[in-house]
């Protein structure tokens, strides 16, 4: 697991003034990469806690990641860092974010690349970790953010039949887009997680909206002006 966007360091220097804090794998990870352009967390400074975890966890049993964690585990896990001591602490809201799909196209490509013989991922199995994390928010009142439907949905998914990203069906050129690898989101794919995040903190949290937050220091006309020394002065 990893925690990105802020440091131990960074939180030391940041004060104790609100935060958005991003607790999750490396979907999270590479949210501060601009390398390929738009990044998420770059464009989220202020706010609050988000949780993602489950890309990694829905590797299938038995593949070579050795990743795989049972949806049991995944669900209980997702509770205990929601009920942690040092999370409740913090009064915090918090907001779970369902992993996205898969594209086993392009994940079979990738894995290829990098030697790994094998399927790790499918669409049905993954999908199954999206339903946990909601079910998770729903038992625990924790709203969740459902990456994984809207991609779905957007990728014309119709019920009854395979699910977009499955190689039992055409390749989808829609997680194409937003997937950079068949895993991790795209400058497309942050780009729609962004706008998903502004949408609810917008309708439950519009305290919270950007236009809505104070300045931490004063902004530029209301800031104490330094005194100028005349031009022509040593």
């Amino acid at each position: 697991m990893v925690c990105t966007l802020i440091s131990l360091f960074a939180i030391l220097m940041l004060g104790q003034y609100d935060q958005f804090l991003l607790f999750g794998d490396s979907l999270f990870q590479q949210s501060c990469n601009q390398d390929r352009g738009f990044a998420f967390a770059p464009a989220l400074q202020d706010g609050r806690r988000m949780i993602l975890f489950g890309a990694n966890d829905a590797c299938l049993p038995g593949s070579e990641s050795g990743q795989h964690v049972p949806l049991e585990v995944y669900k209980n896990n997702l509770r205990r860092i929601i009920r942690h001591p040092s999370v409740q602490a913090q009064s915090p809201r918090l907001i779970l974010v369902t992993p996205p799909p898969v594209n086993e196209y392009a994940c079979e490509e990738s894995d290829a690349a990098k030697g790994i013989v094998g399927t790790r991922r499918t669409a049905e199995h993954t999908m199954a970790y999206a339903d946990a994390c909601q079910r998770v928010g729903q038992d625990l009142g924790v709203p969740v953010i459902d990456l994984w439907d809207w991609c779905i949905r957007i990728a014309k998914y119709e019920p009854g039949h395979p699910l977009p990203g499955s190689k039992r069906v055409e390749r989808n050129g829609y997680l194409d887009e937003v997937l950079a690898d068949g895993l991790h989101l795209s400058p497309a794919g942050y780009r729609t997680l962004l706008e998903l995040t502004m949408r609810h903190i917008q309708r439950v949290w519009p305290d919270q909206s950007p236009d809505a937050l104070a300045f931490v220091y004063p902004s530029w006309p209301d800031a104490p002006k330094a005194e100028t020394q005349d031009a022509g002065e040593p």
